[in-house]
């Protein structure tokens, strides 16, 4: 039968604590306590000093899915992702550099070469380097292309992964 007395004096919140949480100091026990109620998982009893705690609906749920440990987990694995990811942001963006810097710089020393063996160039000549030229630039325009477009699908995907949280 129900009365309005608790089951037990000696089952109270600090005692909760130090046997299933290990917790033994008193700021620790109330900053516990303030916690769980403050969030919604707990209310104290309807019946008097020294009842223990009841688990809300909302309580029953959160410790189901693994309570204070599983968000401390979660917000480390987000952590984790966004440093990889910006790495991994960083690494194309360095690797796009360099094979801008692999397709320039031999076609520069080739003109530098040309120009150097024909002091007195041609019109052919003159028009075939500024084809290499306008080349050039064309590839130099792709590749700016390309590099714009990853960092705006790394951005993409970092923020769907922030929002998938």
């Amino acid at each position: 039968m129900l009365t309005n007395q608790p089951v037990s004096t000696n089952i109270t919140f600090a005692w909760l604590c130090k046997t299933v949480a290990e917790v033994t100091e008193e700021w620790e026990i109330e900053f516990i306590k303030q916690r769980l109620l403050t969030d919604g998982y707990i209310k104290m009893g309807d019946f008097g000093d020294g009842e223990p705690p009841v688990l809300t609906p909302t309580g029953i749920k959160f410790i189901q899915s693994g309570g204070y440990t599983r968000e401390a987990k979660e917000r480390e694995l987000e952590q984790q992702i966004k440093e990889q990811t910006l790495k991994s942001l960083k690494r194309s963006n360095t690797a796009l550099k360099i094979s801008i810097l692999a397709i320039v710089i031999p076609t520069l020393i080739s003109l530098c070469g040309l120009w150097k063996s024909k002091q007195s160039a041609t019109t052919e000549d003159l028009q075939k380097m500024q084809q290499r030229i306008e080349k050039l630039e064309h590839s130099k325009s792709e590749a700016k292309i390309i590099s714009n477009a990853l960092e705006i699908k790394s951005v993409d995907t970092l923020k769907k992964l922030t929002n998938h949280k």
